[in-house]
């Protein structure tokens, strides 16, 4: 239980420096887009959003579709359609495409987040207009991977 004050309610600030937390986006809940997607796909999306709270490297976040099955306790080819969906709908993008002869996963970046310097482009908030192009395909458009 949170420390409390002298009225003998918890405290709203004063949070333990342990806590970590990011912010949920009303506009992001309230869209569409969002609406449209079932729970396995809100959960990859939240999966998404954790390994880039703790890499900061959106635009380079690696998560498979294997490990991504393993961190939602789910079967990969369950999940792997929702990789698909979160991209058509505009979530997420593939940055680089895999490498398979040298093991390497795709890497993707959210869209309503910041990435190399650039501002979101918010590609969800486009959805169901029929304006709105489709997902690019991660081979055509991706970047090259850097040599370490």
């Amino acid at each position: 239980m949170g420390k409390l004050n002298k009225a003998g309610f918890v405290k709203k600030f004063g949070r333990s420096g342990d806590t970590k937390y990011f912010p949920v986006y009303l506009s992001i809940l309230e869209s569409d887009a969002y609406k449209s997607l079932r729970p396995i796909e809100k959960c990859l999306l939240e999966e998404f959003r954790i390994v880039n709270f703790k890499t900061r490297a959106n635009g380079r976040l690696n998560l498979s579709v294997e490990v991504a099955a393993k961190r939602l306790g789910i079967a990969k080819n369950t999940v792997m359609p929702a990789f698909h969906v979160l991209e058509e709908r505009g979530f997420i993008r593939c940055t680089v495409g895999e490498v398979y002869q040298e093991r390497l996963a795709r890497l993707w970046r959210i869209t309503f987040l910041p990435w190399n310097g650039r501002e979101p482009t918010d590609e969800w908030r486009n959805w169901g207009r029929s304006d709105a192009g489709g997902a690019d395909e991660c081979s055509e458009n991706s970047e090259t991977r850097s040599k370490n």
